[in-house]
């Protein structure tokens, strides 16, 4: 039996998402719901075999021998069929590690790489520190979700020859959106038309609710070999401080230059205890990970229910995936949660300049915490209202 209800202080234990603001601002009432990270404990599993490391007293150079490679292969073959062997796994210390990788090897210097607005910042951040160009296609609004613009996303291509690579986020950051079969399929023909590398950040493909997460790299042949997956038990285990993650690449030629890569810039040298927490993860934690999704099903409808009645001032569709919920206001407010709230959320701007009414709330955490951010949400929009 699982219980998350206990509210675990994080102050003080240098973490960014508590301690942050809270030594730049000298407040201690602020309530942070915004990095994304779980203010949840770690599977027993988990914590068992990092104690029972530790306990050992040298921490020495180590090898990360096949095992390490079949632990990730198997997990997502077991999942979500990827098809994929231990051969096909390279080992990494993060997501964007891996996608700063697949940028420099595989597309030049001006090039375009394409961006589905709203997105994650750090892909634009990572693209520009490329001296590569985003090239951003505005996703557009279909019954109740986002979905990707194909119109406007052909005619950005179609101006422009030097675009190489698209940079696609499924589960969708910060929308929530689980990208669909036929979608995907379309989205790889388009790439298959205009020959571009698909940069796949799947790190949220085990937080899915209702839909269903589909790689990419399934949909056809030319995603197949064109497809360089990132995924990695962070998000999924609340592992983040660990550094760890894994590149899902069929393509041998592509596979070859980063692995190689990945070693000469040293982000494929994992540390020991993050490795001990992998396996844990993946062979251990599987009954911690069902009832943590349905703590953060129950929490996701508690938003749903809250926007609901507050429909008048927020416009928000609820998320198929992921632990963000994407909220507009009639206007930005994001000083005013913090000044007045004290909540902490993610700014829309942070993902696109035109969503700046918008804020992204991470709702992994205790549903206590959760219903105070709530309750100071619902205290801030009754004194807009009156104005």
């Amino acid at each position: 039996m699982y219980t998350f209800d206990e509210l675990i202080d994080r102050r003080h234990t240098e973490s960014t998402k508590w301690d942050r603001y809270q030594d730049k601002l000298q407040r201690d009432d602020l309530l942070p719901m915004w990095l994304a990270d779980m203010d949840l404990p770690a599977s027993d599993e988990i914590k068992e075999a990092l104690m029972k490391r530790a306990s050992h007293p040298i921490y020495g150079y180590s090898d990360r021998g096949r095992l390490y490679y079949e632990v990730f292969a198997e997990r997502f073959q077991k999942q979500y069929a990827y098809d994929i062997t231990a051969d096909d796994v390279m080992l990494s210390t993060g997501v964007m590690y891996s996608i700063a990788a697949a940028i420099h090897l595989f597309t030049n210097p001006k090039d375009g790489i394409l961006l589905l607005m709203p997105c994650y910042h750090p892909f634009v951040t990572c693209v520009e520190n490329s001296d590569r160009r985003v090239i951003p296609v505005d996703m557009c609004v279909h019954d109740q979700q986002y979905e990707i613009d194909f119109e406007q996303l052909e005619n950005r291509l179609k101006k422009d020859d030097t675009v190489k690579a698209l940079i696609l986020c499924n589960p969708h950051n910060p929308s929530g959106r689980v990208f669909g079969y036929e979608e995907l399929k379309r989205l790889s023909e388009v790439c298959e038309k205009y020959h571009l590398l698909i940069i796949s950040d799947e790190i949220h493909s085990d937080f899915v609710y209702e839909a269903r997460f589909i790689p990419i790299m399934k949909v056809s042949t030319y995603a197949r070999q064109h497809t360089i997956a990132c995924v990695s038990p962070t998000k999924s285990f609340n592992l983040a401080g660990l550094k760890v993650s894994a590149i899902l690449v069929k393509n041998e030629s592509m596979k070859k230059k980063l692995k190689d890569y990945c070693s000469l810039i040293g982000i494929s040298s994992i540390n020991i205890f993050a490795m001990e927490a992998v396996k844990a993860a993946y062979l251990k934690s599987n009954d911690w990970q069902q009832a943590l999704l349905t703590y953060l099903k129950d929490n996701r409808n508690l938003i749903t229910a809250f926007v609901k009645r507050h429909a008048d001032q927020i416009v928000a569709f609820q998320p198929q995936g992921t632990y963000f919920y994407w909220m507009k206001f009639h206007t930005d407010i994001h000083e005013r949660l913090l000044n007045e709230a004290g909540l902490i959320l993610n700014h829309g701007a942070e993902f696109s300049s035109s969503c700046a009414a918008y804020e992204r709330l991470n709702f992994a955490c205790p549903r206590p915490l959760l219903q105070e951010g709530l309750r100071r949400l619902d205290t801030l929009l009754k004194e807009i209202e009156k104005e």
